[in-house]
């Protein structure tokens, strides 16, 4: 019978570790716990990354003014980091259109009208891009899970990683609750 291994490493190791082995993955956690932040670290060596801003916080609400400062933040990470506002933009069109491997950051899904969350669907199943999306919370995330390989929930510490079927199962008991 096969050992179960327990490996201790970073947020950032373990985004890094989990964009080797896997294509579109989900990265969730509590506020101010560091998931788009470890997922720049992650992906400081790749080429033609293109983060797709939210202006909605996880509670609909608008996000603080400080929210321009933290992506110039995570530019001086990230210098070459594409940001856009939507696939729609000049910008979010040039990276759309690329042939070229690309990584994809979604920053959280709420708040996105209909056409803009069919524009990133358009990733998942494209072979030349790797799709990361970052949301605090896997409870609304239902409907786009088997979308995806893997989820990392990110802790203070380091990170824990939850099969999809385990994910879907958390899902499940998470919007009972709800009702």
């Amino acid at each position: 019978m096969e050992q179960e291994q327990i490996i201790v490493c970073t947020s950032k190791e373990a985004i890094k570790r989990a964009l080797a082995r896997y294509k579109n993955i989900i990265i969730c956690g509590i506020q101010g716990v560091g998931k788009l932040t470890n997922t720049i670290k992650a992906v400081m060596d790749w080429k033609n990354v293109c983060l797709i801003e939210n202006t909605f916080d996880f509670d609909g609400k608008t996000k603080a003014k400080g929210y321009e400062k933290y992506i110039n933040y995570l530019l001086s990470l990230k210098s070459d980091l594409i940001i856009v506002d939507n696939l729609f933009s000049e910008k979010g069109k040039a990276f759309t259109e690329s042939k070229e491997d690309r990584v994809l950051i979604i920053d959280g899904i709420f708040g996105r009208n209909e056409s803009d969350i069919n524009a990133i669907s358009s990733f998942f199943e494209n072979y030349d891009v790797r799709v990361i999306l970052i949301d605090r919370c896997i409870r609304y995330l239902e409907d786009y899970l088997e979308s995806f390989e893997i989820v990392l929930e990110l802790t203070d510490d380091g990170a824990v990683i939850l099969p999809i079927s385990s994910a879907l199962e958390i899902c499940k008991v998470l919007n009972k609750s709800l009702a």
